[in-house]
């Protein structure tokens, strides 16, 4: 009997990939004629010759384990474990922080609520034993004690961080992440300093300045100067964001004390202004998702994040989280999830993002050194405020040399032309021919590019290869598709 996510039959011993035969490229399809194809509209996407950042790989978080993980079989625990893992060649993981469990007192401190979802349950030890190499803490909401009266009543404002709190909320989380070591053995590589700060101002600009400050001395003090800080983790990349950043620039102790910078992908992704202000720093996409309904083959919500993706990488992104990995199965948000689990009797069911990003993640692994890509029709390519572009792309070279190349098509018939400015969705649906100009090959000689294209719930189908010629490629994409290529 051979493992089905489709069909929740289990193996004993697993095989080499959890995926059942059928998601796996088979016969290589007719070619892609696409400088046949004179009638489609031409999109030219031009390399920059210098190299950009270096990426660091896929992760995402894990939510409610405590709820569920503890009733399955070792073998279903395995089995979510090696899916995401080790079949999407994810590599870090994101842990949720309550600290109103953890502090709810200025003198109690209470772990349980964190071992229960993480530890006793042995999920963080099984997600590093099927690949994981980064754990990041996303602490959220915060004590009572650490927040400030709210006079109106509003639960909003009751959110926001008291004035002169910020070296005792660093203190808290040093604490945790001592306590947790110290009584687990779990080092975490990486801590943020709270989720969406900017969400009703849990923490002010200026406050996040003095968190970060305080909370590198505690590290430091406890003798965990291997965790590092990302910060300030705000819902999307826009003026706050670039504001707050600003901040941290100008003090010294407070930018040195960063590791990276932090945010999160919704309505507003990387942008060419943002990668021109990380000054050097890893740059941690920490969040994206969406939430409602969903069924598996939604193909619009699939490009929607594949497209996402491309926005973030093409603009200086080194680590990129989706929200939730894998989680029991919601009618009503199964859309923050790439898969979902049933539990009686257990069913595994991937959502058609799965396997785009099962196509992304092994196009672009660890350690691909990205060049900014500029369009023809949309500029830049920014996933900003407002209409969002057509193509997206990123294109960038691998650790063995080849060269690898990821395009979407955020087109779709749902799409309304429209005058509105504040209107957030794409363009009606339209196949285009896509020219592809690396300046880094146009001395080279030609070059043969292995091409998969994204299908209805399985992985991408492979492709006759096509051929660079003095650095130029074509190939033709239609609606809501994901081509990816590597070079021989």
């Amino acid at each position: 009997m051979g493992l089905s996510l489709l069909t929740g039959c289990f193996l004993q011993a697993f095989p080499k990939s959890t995926l059942p035969p059928s998601t796996h490229p088979s016969r290589p399809s007719q070619p892609d004629r696409s400088p046949e194809h004179p009638h489609l509209p031409n999109v030219t996407l031009t390399v920059d010759p210098q190299p950009r950042q270096r990426f660091e790989g896929f992760g995402t978080s894990l939510l409610n384990a405590d709820r569920t993980y503890h009733q399955l079989t070792p073998n279903q625990r395995r089995s979510l474990q090696l899916i995401l893992w080790r079949d999407l060649q994810f590599r870090h993981l994101r842990l949720w922080f309550d600290l109103p469990s953890y502090a709810p007192t200025p003198t109690q401190r209470n772990l349980t609520p964190f071992r229960r979802t993480y530890v006793d349950n042995g999920l963080i030890r099984e997600a590093q034993e099927a690949g994981v190499v980064t754990l990041l803490l996303a602490p959220d909401s915060m004590p009572n004690w650490l927040r400030q009266p709210d006079p109106a009543g509003s639960v909003q404002t009751g959110m926001r961080l008291k004035p002169g709190m910020e070296v005792a909320y660093g203190e808290v989380l040093a604490e945790f992440i001592a306590d947790l070591q110290q009584t687990t053995g779990i080092t975490l590589q990486a801590t943020g300093i709270q989720n969406e700060p900017n969400d009703h101002d849990r923490i002010l600009p200026e406050q996040i300045v003095l968190v970060v400050k305080a909370l590198r001395q505690a590290l430091d003090r406890r003798g965990l100067q291997q965790v590092q800080i990302i910060a300030p983790e705000n819902a999307n990349v826009d003026q706050i964001l670039l504001d707050t950043l600003g901040l941290l620039k100008r003090d010294r102790l407070a930018w040195d004390s960063l590791a990276g910078i932090s945010a999160h992908t919704y309505t507003m992704g990387a942008t060419e202004t943002l990668a021109d202000q990380l000054a050097g720093k890893p740059y941690w996409m920490t969040e994206a998702g969406e939430n409602g309904p969903e069924e598996p083959g939604d193909k619009f919500r699939a490009i929607a994040m594949a497209s996402r993706v491309l926005n973030d990488l093409n603009h200086g992104t080194t680590h990129w989280f989706h929200f939730i990995g894998w989680e029991v199965s919601d009618p009503r948000d199964n859309a923050t999830r790439i898969l979902r689990y049933d539990l009686r009797p257990f069913r595994l069911t991937p959502f058609q993002k799965f396997f785009q990003y099962q196509q992304l993640s092994r196009t672009f692994p660890a350690g691909t050194r990205f060049r900014r890509t500029r369009s023809s029709l949309d500029g830049a390519m920014q996933w900003s405020y407002g209409k969002k572009p057509r193509i997206f792309a990123a294109i960038g070279q691998a650790p063995d040399g080849s060269w690898r190349v990821g395009v979407s098509n955020f087109t779709h018939a749902q799409f309304r032309n429209s005058s509105d400015p504040h209107d957030q969705t794409g363009y009606p649906a339209q196949a285009y021919q896509v020219t592809l100009r690396i300046a880094e090959l146009t001395q080279g000689k030609p070059l043969k590019f292995q091409r998969l294209r994204s299908l209805p719930q399985q992985s991408g189908r492979v492709e006759d290869p096509i051929t660079l010629h003095q650095g130029v490629l074509q190939f033709s994409i239609a609606p809501t598709e994901l081509i990816t290529l590597r070079s021989h």
